[in-house]
């Protein structure tokens, strides 16, 4: 059991009949179990990305939170400014003493410690190749890489699992 809410991020590079889609910043809130997803032009520091963090932290309501990522340098500068934009206190890198946000690392080399975000990146993954699909089936057409439904449907996976999927706690994270 855990006194703070633990947030865990990873990037995740979808790919739909050998085509690179997009990268996409995931990440998931526990114990709400909410979940975050973005496109990323570029990995690291890029401004809408960190927007939609720093937003997504606000949104949240916490104020004291674990976060949990391997020790990337792009997820780490990334976290450090959707921190500042948030209004949190902390710092991304793994050196420093933080205030309100606490990181905690994965082993280096070892994505597998950091499950739950590896469970979450699946899960986006997942719904986005299906609700992919279904459009392209609907519209007999193929939809490339960067059209910008592609982005909007990232955005429309986020939003469905956080208002529909349940927690154990009976609810969902939206709720």
């Amino acid at each position: 059991e855990r006194s703070l809410p633990v947030f865990v991020s990873d990037y995740a590079f979808v790919r739909q009949n050998g085509e690179q889609l997009v990268t996409i910043l995931v990440g998931r809130l526990y114990p709400s179990r909410a979940i975050f997803a973005t496109v990323c032009d570029v990995k690291g520091p890029e401004d809408g990305s960190i927007s939609r963090r720093a937003d997504f932290f606000k949104e949240s309501g916490v104020t004291k939170v674990v976060y949990k990522n391997d020790q990337e340098p792009a997820i780490c500068s990334m976290i450090t400014e959707a921190l500042k934009r948030s209004g949190r206190e902390g710092d991304g890198r793994p050196s420093e003493t933080v205030m309100h946000m606490v990181p905690e690392w994965s082993a280096v080399g070892e994505s597998p410690s950091n499950g739950r975000a590896e469970r979450a990146v699946q899960q986006v993954e997942d719904m986005l190749r299906t609700y992919l699909h279904a459009l392209e089936s609907r519209t007999n057409q193929h939809i490339s890489s960067s059209h910008d439904i592609v982005r909007w449907l990232v955005e429309h996976v986020m939003n469905m699992l956080n208002r529909y999927t349940i927690n154990p706690a009976g609810i969902s994270p939206y709720a």
